[in-house]
């Protein structure tokens, strides 16, 4: 009797932390996107860009500059609160795909610029002396730099975000992952390209093969361990990168319904964001994983490749 006592009082909190959870939840949605307090709001925001613009049109020299900076800032702002919504817990699963999908892209952008690029440099030392100040000058950016530059540049080609086949922040944060990633695999593909026993080289000069010939069947399957290594490392680096760039860019998925959840003003708010933060560790240890197996079924290496 006082085990089934306990278990209907457990089961009674439960229940009240879950009726408690979307009252909170609802009221803080109602709070922020009811009628009149987003009418306010955007009435409160195009006020705010009207008198930047009256400025701008008054503004000479240097401060036409920093004017128009305001402006861009008032427009981005008045977007966000025409289009503010918050995350739902029931869409965490559709928020998964999308991050996936905008770091699978961002994943093949650099690979597609660091692969080539890192054989250049394994095949001409002056290549490579060229390359690597850029390496050190570019490597260390942070993606909170790189952002808006990209947001400017896309948003620069992309005049109707409606229109475009890819949104304009999916594509900025695909970009900036690109960007921050591609630095491992350059580097390690241009080592493992450099490492390539000469001897192997030579005898392919004997048998008279061609450049193609020499890349696709000596070059490239002899780098291959390295260059695996190098994206693996660019894959983890991509993932981390997305999150702060989803959370940056108010782009859907995993680094927005973080942001979202934490200004929901939910009681559960901490423990769902550490939900998220193992949901993020796994997601990140299958696509290690995913990489160590594809490894094997291209490259002849056996060297252990996991870690």
């Amino acid at each position: 009797v006082m085990n089934r006592k306990h278990q209907g009082l457990i089961e009674a909190r439960l229940a009240k932390n879950r009726v408690a959870e979307k009252v909170q939840f609802y009221s803080k949605r109602l709070e922020n996107l009811g009628d009149n307090n987003q009418q306010q709001k955007v009435l409160a925001a195009k006020e705010s860009l009207d008198k930047e613009k009256e400025k701008f049109s008054q503004a000479s020299g240097r401060a036409l500059y920093f004017s128009a900076l305001k402006i861009q800032r008032a427009e981005d702002r008045l977007g966000r609160i025409e289009t503010s919504t918050y995350a739902k817990p029931w869409t965490f699963p559709a928020q998964i795909v999308r991050s996936l999908g905008c770091v699978f892209l961002g994943f093949v952008i650099a690979t597609v610029i660091a692969v080539p690029i890192g054989i250049l440099c394994g095949l001409s030392p002056v290549f490579m002396a060229a390359m690597t100040p850029l390496i050190s000058l570019f490597k260390p950016v942070s993606p909170i730099v790189w952002l808006p530059i990209v947001f400017i540049i896309v948003g620069g080609f992309i005049d109707d975000p409606e229109q475009a086949p890819v949104h304009p922040a999916f594509l900025s944060s695909a970009i900036t992952v690109a960007l921050c990633s591609l630095w491992p695999t350059l580097v390690n593909t241009a080592f493992g390209v450099a490492a390539i026993d000469k001897d192997h080289l030579n005898v392919a000069r004997v048998l008279r093969l061609g450049f193609w010939s020499r890349l696709f069947k000596i070059v490239i399957p002899s780098a291959l361990p390295l260059i695996f290594a190098g994206l693996r490392i660019s894959l983890g680096v991509g993932w981390m990168v997305l999150i702060a760039a989803e959370l940056l860019s108010s782009s859907e998925g995993i680094g927005k319904f973080v942001w979202d959840m934490f200004n929901n003003g939910s009681s559960q708010t901490f423990a769902q964001m550490f939900v998220v933060v193992f949901v993020v560790g796994i997601i990140g240890l299958m696509l290690d994983r995913t990489m160590i197996v594809f490894q094997r079924l291209v490259s002849f290496d056996d060297a252990p490749t996991a870690i």
